[in-house]
């Protein structure tokens, strides 16, 4: 929807979105942290520090997009320039982004509380959640970007406002849901405010390496971010469209990593080793194969999904099937490493070795 505005409103929202994935990233790192320490707390039975963990971590990310908020609001203008020299995209991305950075809080609390629920293997809470985000979003960016149902057209803006309100939807759903309907966790605010600074302790030792890692990964991305925001709007959209591909595509290798982060934790947290061992077996041909039919799927779709954009230049969706191809091929790769570090070894508690590897490569 934002592409049928032109190249100039996709490359601002992209510009701006670089943001969103600096902290998303820095949000996965600490809710990957909270679920190495709460599923083993999990699988031993201990609830009470289970939950504390989950705690600790809440207020930690609260702090952090509220921390962020108030920078980003209030110094919108030269946050965005990091990223991009272009005047006409700088002035699309500080639109987007003032009103954006309300939705931090909201959605970095929803994501720590999905992450809690997979601590108790309650997946399809986040799914559900997963459905009503993209049905609201996608109807109020229809809404809101066009101006239909008597509503003024706000372009890259009414963006903004549709995910602020989606943000804010999921959020107030999962809490509900929490707090009264929820039969396995059952996190009650008196948990979230409790503290044990043996648990920070540890929450620190174990955590930060997986926190420094993610976060670096997401200044590894800002940064080609601010690369390719000087390379011109063509090369930023292409980028965008091709990213935003990706995403979907390779949505199931995520979910897949996390499935084996949870099974690891909880299966360590009882001890079984033997079982563990097997386990890391099945898991690495899971990614591998993952990695091969998403890799296929993405190079054979690509020139089919492409067609969407087709308010873009030709230039745009040439770079754009460039990329893609580029990146069906990486993709194998990426599943089977990446799962591998972040599923197994991460998960298992060897959270050092997954620092020293990104470090590395980034």
């Amino acid at each position: 929807m934002v592409g049928s505005l032109g190249e100039t409103a996709l490359s601002g929202v992209y510009i701006a979105n670089q943001i969103t994935t600096l902290l998303q990233m820095l949000v996965l790192g600490i809710t990957a942290a909270m679920i190495i320490l709460a599923a083993q707390y999990s699988g031993k039975g201990d609830n009470v520090r289970m939950k504390t963990v989950i705690g600790i971590t809440l207020k930690f990310c609260l702090a952090i997009s509220l921390l962020l908020w108030l920078v980003l609001f209030f110094f919108t203008k030269p946050c965005m320039s990091l990223f991009t020299d272009n005047e006409a995209v700088l002035e699309q991305a500080a639109a987007y982004m003032k009103i954006l950075c309300f939705g931090y809080p909201f959605f970095c609390l929803t994501n720590v509380l999905i992450g809690a629920l997979r601590c108790v293997k309650n997946v399809k809470a986040g799914m559900y959640l997963s459905i009503l985000a993209l049905v609201t979003n996608v109807s109020l960016n229809y809404v809101l970007i066009f101006g239909k149902m008597g509503f003024p057209a706000l372009g890259v803006c009414g963006a903004a406002v549709a995910t602020i309100i989606t943000r804010f939807v999921e959020f107030a759903a999962m809490l509900c849901f929490i707090l009264f309907f929820d039969k396995r966790l059952r996190l009650k605010l008196k948990d979230i405010a409790s503290n044990d600074m043996e648990l920070v302790f540890d929450f620190c030792r174990y955590g930060l390496p997986v926190v420094i890692g993610d976060l670096l990964w997401g200044v590894n991305l800002a940064t080609q971010g601010a690369i390719v925001g000087r390379l011109g709007e063509v090369t930023i959209s292409a980028v965008s469209v091709a990213n935003t591909v990706f995403q979907i595509i390779s949505v199931g290798i995520y979910g897949i990593r996390d499935a084996a982060s949870i099974i690891t934790g909880t299966t360590i947290g009882k001890g079984d080793i033997k079982l563990i061992k097997s386990y890391t077996y099945t898991f690495q041909l899971i990614f591998l194969g993952g990695g091969i039919i998403t890799g296929v799927v993405l190079f054979l779709s690509k020139d089919f999904i492409l067609l969407i954009w087709r308010d873009l230049t030709p230039e745009t969706i040439a770079l754009a099937r460039n990329l893609l191809t580029v990146l069906s091929v990486t993709l194998i790769g990426t599943a089977y490493q990446m799962a591998c570090l972040t599923g197994i070894v991460r998960s298992g508690g060897d959270t050092k070795f997954v620092l020293f590897n990104d470090l590395l490569f980034i």
